[in-house]
């Protein structure tokens, strides 16, 4: 029996209990999808255009509906968010830039990206002093090659080691870790 044959046989008062039952336990499903895309911005704020844009609201905080398909949409991309960000803790930076892509969001996408192509930059102690007294005793010159610009910089007794923070026709600064290591290998 369907339930429109069963409801045939309910008196007026329990159809209208029936209908109030409906009425209520709809209500109450709209307003658990209303809740959870409410969460859903808070957890993952880069939603919030898409999300405003599917429901066809101008604000979150104002009444608004979510049809089934509508929250099917947004529990998808959440989802898909979700795993982006699992993707970015596990250090899989190009994972979870796909990830942001397939949902149009290009900036996070890029954001990502950036992270992975960062530098990590680190304190290393370099007494050029000793080096270039080294150069001294021994009588050596070495050449050296600006990263910036290519210029031809000669290191030997004459040195100033103040002189060796930037390049001396570019002017840019100069990667010590790098000229040490050049110096180094000359000196072995």
């Amino acid at each position: 029996m369907d339930q429109t044959t069963r409801l045939r046989g309910l008196c007026d008062a329990c159809y209208a209990r029936h209908v109030r039952m409906l009425q209520v336990e709809s209500a109450n499903e709209q307003r658990s999808r209303v809740t959870y895309v409410r969460g859903v911005v808070v957890e993952h704020p880069e939603l919030r255009p898409m999300i405003l844009r599917v429901l066809g609201a101008e604000d979150l905080e104002r009444n608004f509906s979510v049809s089934d398909h509508n929250y099917q949409v947004i529990a998808g991309w959440s989802a898909t968010v979700f795993k982006a960000k699992n993707f970015e803790s596990a250090r899989r930076f190009e994972d979870a830039a796909k990830c942001y892509e397939r949902l149009g969001l290009w900036k996070e996408a890029g954001k990502v990206r950036e992270k992975h192509s960062t530098t990590t930059v680190r304190h290393v102690t370099v007494n050029l002093n000793d080096l270039i007294d080294k150069l001294r005793a021994g009588g050596l010159t070495v050449p050296y090659k600006c990263t910036s610009c290519g210029a031809t910089i000669t290191v030997g007794k004459d040195t100033d080691p103040a002189a060796l923070k930037h390049c001396s026709y570019c002017g840019a600064a100069m990667n010590i870790e790098m000229l040490a290591g050049v110096l180094r290998d000359a000196l072995k």
